[in-house]
């Protein structure tokens, strides 16, 4: 019969796994685990966000490499995942698909605003970098409602007081339909 080192448990569901056991379990219960990881935690908190941040440190270069690249590899998804949180931010309604973007994204690659080939930028984004657009804030990001421009032409929809870059982007807003 299996039993618990610290508490003497008997009940085989409350033990975790462990491969190099005889029986294939752990000699402390789940619940003695966990207090002990807690009273360790509390005991050595010093140590152990030192330890922590010197971890983060250390793979600090390779996550920002990794975030780059899934970035690059994927900028469907990225996009989505970026309307999905702007969208539960402002309140406004949300549901498009990967599809949805590839479907809305300038056939020959050019802001339909202001004629800037796509690109995109790592960091920052650069003027010419794709933006995912809510033609209508209002209407949130639905079918429909978005298009992919150039950052600038989003940032000018928002605050602009150029009167050419004003009048381009009130004729793309008239052909998209939006008075």
């Amino acid at each position: 019969m299996k039993r618990c080192t610290q508490c003497k448990e008997t009940d085989r569901s409350q033990f975790s796994r462990r491969a190099d056991s005889s029986d294939g379990l752990s000699p402390v219960c789940k619940a003695c685990r966990k207090r002990y990881a807690h009273k360790y935690y509390v005991d050595n908190l010093q140590k152990v966000r030192a330890t922590n941040n010197a971890r983060y440190q250390l793979d600090k270069v390779s996550r920002t490499a990794k975030s780059r690249e899934f970035n690059e590899k994927h900028p469907y998804r990225v996009m989505l995942q970026s309307s999905r949180r702007r969208a539960q931010q402002r309140g406004v309604p949300f549901g498009i698909t990967e599809e949805d973007i590839k479907r809305a994204w300038p056939q020959d690659n050019k802001c339909p605003v202001l004629g800037y080939e796509l690109k995109r930028a790592t960091g920052q984004p650069a003027w010419s970098s794709p933006s995912l657009d809510a033609v209508v804030p209002a209407k949130g990001y639905v079918p429909g409602n978005i298009c992919i421009i150039s950052h600038r032409a989003n940032c000018l929809k928002r605050d602009c007081c150029d009167p050419h870059e004003l009048e381009l982007l009130g004729l793309w807003m008239h052909r998209m339909g939006v008075s």
